[in-house]
């Protein structure tokens, strides 16, 4: 176990500059969790559709070195592709730095040789694939070392949240395809499937 809660979790990383933004906030104990099913172990961890924050706490409560991946524009906002650097700075002036990888983890061959990767994290992306996912599966298993580990979270289509929303007579996805933009003006989020 890395971290004991999701106000552990952020009190760690408010040490540093840029602080966790709404997003990560309001999924800290999802998160939390996340982090918390890592094994432990050492070597590298790509992270597949990059918070740069989470990137940031696996770094700190973990011994990998993180790589982070996300995808090219339209999917990335313009600065990380212009700059793909991501730098934080702690209270004290150290700084703690990642490069980017971006390519299309949907149909783009991963800029990495076979057996580069201990693990590969891919928290609350799934859902979001507009294409089958079996590339996205091909290339972690060509990447992966032997014995190396996977973890992929995504919102439950069976939770008590979605049946509620069902028996109420809404969408039973979290973000479905037709995404309310009046209500949420300028944050667009869709839910391709959710399983």
């Amino acid at each position: 176990m890395f971290v004991g809660s999701d106000s552990e979790l952020l009190q760690l990383l408010d040490e540093f500059s840029p602080r966790p933004t709404d997003y990560f906030r309001h999924g800290a104990k999802r998160i939390a969790a996340s982090i918390n099913m890592i094994p432990e172990g050492i070597g590298t961890i790509l992270e597949l559709g990059c918070d740069c924050h989470f990137s940031l706490a696996m770094s700190e409560l973990t011994n990998y070195t993180i790589v982070p991946q996300n995808s090219p524009s339209p999917i990335a906002h313009g600065e990380d592709v212009t700059d793909p650097t991501v730098t934080f700075t702690r209270k004290d002036s150290s700084k703690v730095q990642f490069e980017r990888k971006l390519f299309n983890l949907e149909s783009d061959p991963y800029p990495f040789p076979d057996n580069s990767f201990e693990g590969v994290v891919c928290c609350e992306v799934l859902e979001h694939l507009l294409r089958d996912p079996a590339w996205m599966l091909r290339e972690v298993n060509r990447l992966l070392k032997p014995g190396g580990w996977f973890l992929i979270t995504t919102p439950n289509l069976t939770s008590y949240h979605s049946i509620r929303r069902g028996v109420m007579g809404v969408h039973p996805l979290q973000y479905s395809n037709y995404y309310n933009v009046e209500k949420y003006p300028g944050f667009y989020v869709q839910h391709t499937r959710e399983y």
